[in-house]
C-alpha cells in the first residue's frame, strides 16, 4: 500500500512539475521582511530564502510590507510586489499560439501619447500621458507602480483593462483576473468581450483549464480572440 501512495505521488509531482527541477528559471536576489513561496496547486507555504532557486510552478508570495528581488535565467531582474502573488511559468509553456494571444491582449487599453480627461490640474493629466507611453514601450512592472497612486481617481475603462494587462504579462495572474472581470462588468462592450479572452487566459496559466473552458462559452465567435483561444485550449 505505502509503495502505491508512493508512486501516486510521484507521478502527481511529475505530470505537475515535469522537468521543473532540471529547469532552473531563476533566483533570488534579496528579501525585504517575510516572503514566501508554494507549489501550484497545493496549499503548503513555505519560507522564502535567498539565493533559492526558481522553477515552473513555483508562486512567490510577499506580504504587505515586504518584497522580493529575483533574476530570471534571460538576466532580467524584478521586484515582486508587496502582498502579491507572482507564479513562475516556464518559457516552454508559451506556445507559439499563446505568444500571439499574449500580443493580441495587448492591443486593447490605453492608446500611445492618450490624454485622459481626468478633471485633473493640468500636470496630473500630463502624467497619465506618460503613463500610455510606459504601457506602450511595454514597461509593464513601471505601469503598475506608478498607476497604483490613481486607482480610485480613475474610472476610465481603458485604465484598468491597460492595468489587467500588465498584470496578466507580468505573471501576477490573480490581480490579472480582478480586474478583467472589473472592466467585463462595465459599460464598454468591445473591452468586456476582450477582457474574457483575459479571464480564459488567467485561468489557463493558473492551471484552472475547466474554468477557462467555461469561460469560453461566455465569448463571442466572431472576435480575433476566439479561434485563437480555441486552438490553446484544444491542446490541453
Amino acid at each position: 500500500m505505502k509503495k502505491i501512495l508512493f508512486l501516486f505521488l510521484f507521478l502527481i509531482n511529475f505530470f505537475l512539475f515535469g522537468n521543473s527541477k532540471r529547469i532552473i528559471l531563476g533566483k533570488v536576489i534579496k528579501i525585504k521582511g517575510k516572503a514566501f513561496y508554494q507549489i501550484l496547486n497545493q496549499k503548503r507555504r513555505k519560507p522564502l530564502k535567498k539565493n533559492q532557486k526558481l522553477y515552473r510552478g513555483m508562486i512567490i508570495i510577499t506580504l504587505k510590507k515586504s518584497s522580493v528581488l529575483i533574476k530570471l535565467s534571460n538576466g532580467i531582474k524584478r521586484w515582486v510586489l508587496p502582498q502579491s502573488k507572482l507564479y513562475i511559468v516556464n518559457s516552454k509553456k508559451d506556445v507559439k499560439v499563446l505568444k500571439e494571444l499574449k500580443n493580441m491582449l495587448s492591443v486593447g487599453g490605453l492608446k500611445a501619447d492618450e490624454k485622459i480627461n481626468t478633471g485633473f490640474i493640468e500636470e496630473e493629466d500630463e502624467i497619465m500621458k506618460k503613463l500610455s507611453k510606459i504601457y506602450h514601450q511595454k514597461k509593464y512592472d513601471l505601469f503598475i507602480i506608478k498607476s497604483m497612486k490613481y486607482l480610485k481617481r480613475i474610472k476610465k475603462p481603458e485604465f484598468f483593462y491597460s492595468l489587467a494587462n500588465a498584470f496578466f504579462q507580468t505573471g501576477y495572474y490573480e490581480k490579472a483576473l480582478n480586474y478583467f472581470s472589473l472592466v467585463n462588468r462595465g459599460k464598454n462592450e468591445d473591452l468586456a468581450q476582450s477582457s474574457i479572452g483575459g479571464m480564459v487566459l488567467c485561468y489557463y496559466q493558473l492551471d484552472q483549464k475547466i474554468k477557462a473552458k467555461r469561460m469560453l462559452l461566455e465569448f463571442s465567435i466572431s472576435h480575433p480572440f476566439y479561434k485563437k483561444l480555441e486552438e490553446l485550449l484544444e491542446k490541453e
